[in-house]
């Protein structure tokens, strides 16, 4: 298992925060992620070996926030 911590750009309110949350732990290999307003970040924990960070980043997109780098 990996943990990851992504910056996030797009989180509004704490529904932003809920729906972001869903739709990462629906993926498979995502085993919790925590999403802070405050901070505008994500914490993850996954299974590298099911899903990589590629994927996860692509999640975020599609959920219509932005990773930023």
């Amino acid at each position: 298992m990996k943990n990851l911590i992504i910056k996030i750009k797009g989180l509004k309110c704490s529904g932003c925060c809920a729906s972001l949350k869903s739709a990462l732990e629906e993926k498979e290999g995502i085993i919790s992620a925590e999403i802070s307003l405050e901070k505008g970040e994500a914490k993850i924990t996954y299974d590298e070996k099911i899903i990589g960070e590629d994927l996860i980043e692509k999640t975020i997109k599609e959920n219509g926030r932005e990773v930023i780098k």
